[in-house]
């Protein structure tokens, strides 16, 4: 049987393995890395030899606790082992290349010997000298032969410099890719540390009795991991932007591309300058590509003087899948962080004794004005985001609790207790700068988040343009907004030949009519107040405090339950205060002044027809001329496989239904005894908003139901929203998709108090009328008349 020695003397060999491996250089030229290499799979070998020994330890261990701790170690050992090696394959391949450099250095070396050897002797060098003699121009030609060789060499020397600007771009592609790989291994193992030194526990383990600057501390630790890992990822997504597609450099194009020219080259028929941006044709041949310049000229040039730039599409996406796996660790954080500072609180603000609020009491005007700051601070940062989380409404009770004593004013007992020497500390700065680092962290989490999530859907900021009319819309209005306001080249289907096929279609008709009604309520809260004055501890049925019932771990306050530690039974404590387990006594009931709101109340109701039909003409907006539905498929008017008809004259597209209602399409309706799954009754659908708010888009402020229709904001005739900027007028299911009127779905309008004299509803052709002057630009003088008049008939 193995004992704990030989389990200890096993963790030993592991853990000078693992030093060993964390510990050894890999080297930084072939040889030195063929060496490391070679002594790392020795080690590999011996490693996983060693499973052997760590098995037969485990199998004859009497402690599995142990044996678990030793598994582990030996499997952490495994991977780091298998990792280094799989590292040093790698770098053995990038060395791999030094024998290209030793080869170009010998040839260098041995074409510069061999044209020295080839140069003529003395006596010949004589003979040529006496004959520049007779020539006047001997000069000028042996200084010409020497600037000829010269730039020669010179050229070499540039091609050298265009192929190191290769090398570098080879070495920061891979080492792009190296890096991301790694970072996805590395960064959760250190984001979790950082997480978990936001935890709560992990806090109050650590630090026993920890006041506000211990867990500062520990959050500065936990903050530095976050922002050194921030600024990881930003390089890595920095260094995506400009990285160079070095693969397209050996795949053969199927398209051109654009190329820079590294250096200067010129020949007889070719003249290209360094900086010049030319067209890639044809990189088939690996010495030497096709390129077309910006006049239209095709040459061949060598291709070493040439650069694809960047950037490089899989990088893009590859830093941004690693911003993704940062921001995901990021919010949870975030969640950890804010859960602990309200646990943290919870233990500051907490159930007072009565001494604490005589000292309470007793503070100066600037201690309570500091108070009050704090617990304004609290809530401002909290109450957007925590009020359905338990422990911070228990936070919120407790701070009213706070403000409470506070705002009494101190009797002459609270200051003898005051005289008596007792002390009340409350680190009023010192929290307020934990709160300012949580909100300085949630910010930057937020700012990346939408960073971030632009990036994955850049949809989201194609429609920017717009951002004044849809400051106030949802994200998947956003993503709807988008997908309809991109324009798309058409293909020109002129010189195509296709078959006309007649298409029956279904008319779907929604006609949609509107009531408004003016809601006004009042309410008021009436406020309760309860004292604990003891705790029954369930050990020895002994009445004790409240703090000591904390403390003794019977009063679990994150999860509100009363806890018997010796059994571990556990009751909520409703029920424990009803069972007399917690004893309370009621010192007040407190009515708070009355508020009054009003709300406007907004009844849609939908009515949904459809009718099949054929189109046997179509009307040219831009000509007024009938066309058949050949000729307005060729000329790009119709698209029955889309369902919209195109307005060539003003490029706006409209679906079938609304361009038969501008009296663009010639249709055959089927007779009406067709039955068929597209041919059904009307349907009729009623949707109930009760409007909170509406959007004052001059003042950019949310405003009442009332103020809005005294402001011309909503009609209470049609129910339309206007805004009161650009002057155009939406129809009321639209406002409210848009943002502009902000409102929630009351499904049963019988639970709310509604004056009969104040419901208004509308006529379905006046509704219908109205909406067709919002949808119809195309017919709008028409629309707009016709709307009118049915309004004042219908009044």
């Amino acid at each position: 049987m193995a004992d704990k020695k030989e389990v200890d003397g096993c963790l030993k060999w592991i853990s000078n393995q693992q030093t060993l491996q964390e510990t050894s250089d890999f080297g930084s030229n072939k040889r030195a890395i063929d060496e490391s290499l070679g002594e790392q799979k020795q080690r590999c070998s011996l490693i996983r030899e060693y499973g052997s020994q760590v098995e037969k330890i485990k199998d004859g261990s009497k402690d599995p606790l142990s044996t678990v701790d030793l598994q582990k170690a030996y499997d952490a050992l495994l991977v780091i082992s298998e990792r280094r090696h799989d590292s040093l394959q790698t770098i053995a391949q990038i060395t791999s290349l030094e024998d290209l450099f030793s080869t170009l250095s010998d040839s260098f070396s041995a074409k510069a010997a061999d044209l020295v050897s080839a140069l003529p002797s003395d006596g010949s060098t004589q003979a040529d000298s006496s004959a520049f003699q007779l020539n006047g121009s001997a000069a000028n030609t042996s200084q010409s032969c020497i600037l000829a060789n010269r730039k020669n060499w010179t050229w070499l020397v540039k091609l050298n410099d265009c192929a190191k600007i290769h090398l570098q771009n080879s070495a920061d592609y891979h080492q792009f890719y190296y890096d991301v790989r790694e970072y996805h291994r590395w960064m959760p193992v250190e984001l979790n540390k950082a997480e978990d030194l936001l935890n709560w526990a992990t806090l109050k383990r650590n630090q026993q009795g920890a006041d506000a600057t211990k867990i500062i501390f520990e959050i500065k630790t936990a903050l530095a991991i976050v922002h050194n890992w921030l600024s990881k990822v930003d390089a890595v997504w920095e260094r995506s932007r400009h990285l160079v597609p070095v693969p397209l450099r050996t795949k053969g194009l199927d398209h051109e591309r654009p190329v820079r020219v590294l250096c200067d080259y010129r020949t007889k028929e070719i003249n290209v300058h360094e900086g010049e941006e030319l067209n890639l044709l044809d990189n088939g041949k690996t010495l030497s590509w096709k390129v077309r310049n910006l006049r239209g000229e095709e040459f061949v040039v060598p291709s070493v003087i040439l650069l694809i730039p960047g950037p490089d599409l899989a990088a893009t996406e590859a830093a941004l899948k690693l911003r993704l796996q940062f921001l995901s660790s990021w919010t949870s954080m975030v969640k950890r962080f804010g859960k602990t500072i309200i646990l943290f609180l919870l233990q500051v603000i907490r159930v007072w004794t009565p001494v604490e609020e005589s000292l309470l009491r007793c503070l100066s005007d600037s201690d309570k004005s500091d108070i009050y700051r704090l617990l304004d601070s609290i809530e401002s940062i909290f109450s957007p985001y925590w009020d359905l989380y338990p422990p911070y409404q228990l936070l919120k009770t407790r701070m009213q609790k706070l403000r409470e004593i506070l705002a009494q004013k101190a009797t002459d007992e609270d200051k003898l207790t005051a005289e008596s020497g007792n002390l009340l500390v409350i680190q009023t700065n010192i929290l307020e700068e934990l709160l300012q680092k949580f909100q300085g962290f949630w910010q930057g989490w937020e700012r990346y988040k939408m960073s971030t999530e632009s990036l994955r859907h850049p949809e989201y900021l194609l429609s920017v343009k717009d951002y004044d009319d849809y400051n106030f819309l949802e994200v998947s209005d956003w993503l709807r907004k988008w997908s309809t306001a991109l324009e798309f080249d058409e293909v020109d289907y002129a010189d195509i030949g296709h078959e006309v096929v007649e298409e029956v279609h279904t008319l779907e008709r929604a006609k949609e009519t509107a009531e408004t009604s003016h809601l006004t309520t009042s309410e008021q809260e009436e406020r309760q107040t309860f004292v604990i004055t003891g705790v029954i501890d369930p050990r020895n049925d002994t009445e004790i405090s409240l703090d000591q019932a904390v403390s003794e771990g019977i009063i679990n306050q994150t999860d509100g339950r009363f806890v018997n530690p010796d059994t571990g039974e556990s009751i909520p404590i409703p029920v424990a205060m009803n069972a007399g387990k917690i004893k309370v006594e009621m010192t007040r009931t407190k009515k708070s002044a009355e508020k009054r709101h009003d709300i406007g109340l907004i009844t849609i109701r939908t009515v949904k027809e459809s009718r099949p039909y054929t189109i046997k003409g179509v009307i040219d907006a831009k000509t007024e001329r009938q066309l058949s539905v050949d000729e307005a498929t060729k000329a790009g008017i119709l698209d029955q496989k889309k369902g919209v008809y195109r307005n060539l004259n003003t490029k706006e597209e409209l679906s079938l239904a609304d361009a038969l209602d501008s009296g663009l399409l010639v249709v055959e309706f089927e007779s009406s005894d067709v039955t068929d799954s597209k041919s059904r009754d009307p349907e009729t659908e009623t949707k109930s908003y009760s409007i909170h708010a509406v959007i004052d888009m001059r003042n950019k402020s949310r405003v009442g139901f009332a103020e809005a229709v005294q402001k011309g904001l909503i009609n209470p005739d049609t129910g339309a929203y206007c805004n009161n900027v650009t002057r155009e007028q939406f129809y009321i299911g639209d406002a409210i998709k848009k943002g502009f009127v902000k409102a929630s779905v009351v499904l049963d309008k019988n639970t709310v108090d509604i004056d009969p004299g104040n419901c208004i509803t509308l006529a379905e052709s006046a509704m219908e009328n109205f909406r067709h002057k919002l949808i119809q630009p195309l017919k709008a003088v028409q629309a707009l008349k016709a709307a009118a008049e049915s309004m004042q008939n219908g009044r």
